[in-house]
This record gives structure tokens, sequence and C-alpha cells, in this order.
């Protein structure tokens, strides 16, 4: 059974694999208005990107990029009606060279963790608009 997932114009895909900082996205992105869909999958997300109307933003936890390369990020840039999505990688300071290779694929920008909702929404506007 496939599932179908909704999306609105202030919808934001957080794809994290850590339950904590899911919830703390979840819970600061809500809280300033937009609609949160969540995925800690990468074979769920893929899923997503053939059935749910693209986002505003994604927020992708760069553990994806370690565990699965580039794959997410390339998939997004290659479906035509999420190809100008901005990609915004959740990352630490440890993660640079896997954040570089992320932005070579398409990744639109990154923040470094512990992140706050001031920045969360300054990426947000600053990559939806110039998408």
């Amino acid at each position: 059974m496939s599932s179908t997932y909704t999306s609105t114009p202030e919808t934001l895909l957080i794809v994290e694999k850590d339950a904590h900082t899911a919830y703390l996205l979840n819970y600061m992105l809500r809280r300033e208005g937009y609609d949160v869909v969540s995925s800690s999958h990468c074979g769920t997300t893929l899923s997503m990107l053939q059935t749910m109307d693209p986002p505003k933003a994604v927020f992708l936890d760069i553990n994806f990029i370690r565990e699965h390369d580039c794959i997410m990020i390339e998939t997004i840039r290659k479906t035509a009606s999420w190809r100008h999505v901005p990609v915004l990688l959740l990352a630490e300071q440890h993660d640079m060279d896997y954040v570089q290779a992320a932005l070579q694929a398409g990744a639109s920008d990154f923040i470094m963790q512990p992140f706050n909702a001031a920045e969360l929404i300054y990426h947000i506007k600053t990559h939806a608009l110039s998408a």
C-alpha cells in the first residue's frame, strides 16, 4: 500500500535520523507556522519524492550523506517538480567533508548544529526566495 503525502506552500520536509533532533526541528518550525512532514529513513524519503508535492525546503541530516552517498540530493535534483527545492544540510563541525560532497551534488546550504529557530527561518526564507 502506498502512502500519499500532502503539502501546502508552507510545508517543510525534515529528513532526520535522530529522534530528538527531529522533534526539536518539528517543534521550532511548527511554532513558526510551517507545516512539517518528517522522515527518518532513506527509502521512505525517496518514495515521498514520488508522491508528495514539493515542499518549501528540505532539511537533510548529513548522516544520510555518510550512509547513502548523495543519492537523496541527486534524486531531488533529477525530479522535475523538486529540482529547485532548497536542500539544507544539518551538520556538525566534524562533518565538513560530507558537507562539501553534498554541496557539490546540489545541496543548497548547510546549517551547523546546534541551531536555533531564527537561523532555520533565515535559511528557509533566503533559499526559498532564490529557488
